[in-house]
């Protein structure tokens, strides 16, 4: 169980956690914890799935395991629409271009962008920044 406490010195909380009949304050320790727990949980699923003799490529039969894939190319609305949509109030990119920067100017530059990633898509060639 975790408790938080508040401080009579401060307005930030102090955490404790009840391990057994013991609680523990200590920062390390609460992380440790907190590891201890979250890195037995896949551990304790898998305890409970029924034993097979089968591998896990056997469960893949039906899978068509193509070497390549298809990707539609983008239109310049379909760029006006996703800008028009993006959340003003969130923190800019890497490129640190505001989103009400990118909405006043998506009519010029969505026939671009659309003609970038189609560029993109056709010759396979993605800049580092964009994986």
């Amino acid at each position: 169980m975790i408790l938080l406490v508040k401080r009579k010195r401060s307005d930030i909380p102090k955490v404790v956690i009840n391990q057994g009949n013991q609680n523990v304050t200590n920062l390390a320790n609460i992380c440790n914890e907190f590891n201890k727990f979250f890195a037995s949980v896949a551990p304790k699923m898998a305890n409970r799935l029924p034993s097979s003799n089968f591998r896990f490529d056997h469960y893949m039969t039906d899978i068509n395991q193509c070497e390549s894939f298809f990707l539609r190319p983008v239109c310049a609305d379909e760029i006006r629409n996703l800008i028009s949509n993006l959340d003003t109030h969130k923190a800019t990119g890497p490129d640190d271009i505001p989103v009400l920067v990118l909405n006043n100017c998506r009519l010029v530059i969505a026939p671009w962008l659309a003609k970038l990633i189609n560029g993109c898509f056709v010759l396979g060639a993605f800049q580092m920044f964009l994986r």
